[in-house]
């Protein structure tokens, strides 16, 4: 069913003022969804009211919301996004980038400095993961990387710092699952050196153990 045969409705839960728009057949569906998610289910804790404004929306604009009392915390800056904030700041709702269900930016610039950000975030990130990748090929051979494997790093007075960093690779014989090596970098910063830790599921110990012993025997 398309939202042009719907119609939208502002569903608040008001002791935590939490909410949103939702697009319904009747009051009492909006209300129904709104419980769902916000109130354990309690039809009689919920505040739903029509919005025609909306109506005909498949996403609804946060700026729209904001022009129609509704606030947003800006994905990038953290600020508080409603008419007064933008009225201070010499804004208007159509700097205001974003949908309710999506990140919110209060404007261009600050979703252009958060993407930059991003973006090299998930360089340190990534570049990480390959020195990890590099280590493990180095002592135990070409081993078949498994797809999952994570990195976290966060910016502190400038600098990058990577906080945790873990590769998954398989190994001949093993039948538990992959072994691992992980860097916990106690805000250290990524370019120093980091403390590295060698995860081997208990059950494949014995056989991981062999597999190393059989890579010495080939580097000699």
């Amino acid at each position: 069913m398309t939202t042009s045969l719907l119609k939208a409705y502002a569903v608040t839960e008001p002791y935590e003022n939490k909410g949103g728009i939702y697009f319904a057949k009747s009051n009492l569906d909006a209300r129904k969804w709104g419980a769902n998610i916000w109130n354990d289910n309690e039809l009689g804790g919920m505040r739903v009211v029509r919005a025609p404004w909306a109506d005909g929306y498949s996403v609804v604009p946060a700026s729209l919301m904001v022009d129609h009392g509704w606030h947003f915390e800006c994905h990038g800056c953290g600020e508080l996004i409603d008419e007064d904030w933008l009225h201070d700041n010499n804004k208007n709702s159509r700097d205001v980038l974003g949908s309710q269900w999506g990140n919110v930016f209060c404007d261009q610039n600050c979703k252009a400095f958060y993407e930059e950000q991003e973006k090299q975030r998930k360089e340190v990130e990534c570049n990480y993961l390959a020195v990890l990748r590099e280590i493990v090929t180095t002592r135990f051979g070409m081993v078949k990387f498994t797809e999952r494997n994570h990195a976290y790093a966060t910016k502190c007075k400038g600098v990058w710092i990577l906080q945790q960093a873990e590769v998954y690779f398989e190994f001949p014989g093993m039948k538990v699952g992959p072994a691992s090596l992980r860097a916990d970098c106690n805000n250290m910063r990524h370019s120093g050196p980091q403390p590295l830790q060698l995860w081997v599921p208990s059950g494949d110990n014995e056989v991981f153990q062999k597999f190393v012993e059989k890579m010495k025997g080939r580097r000699r």
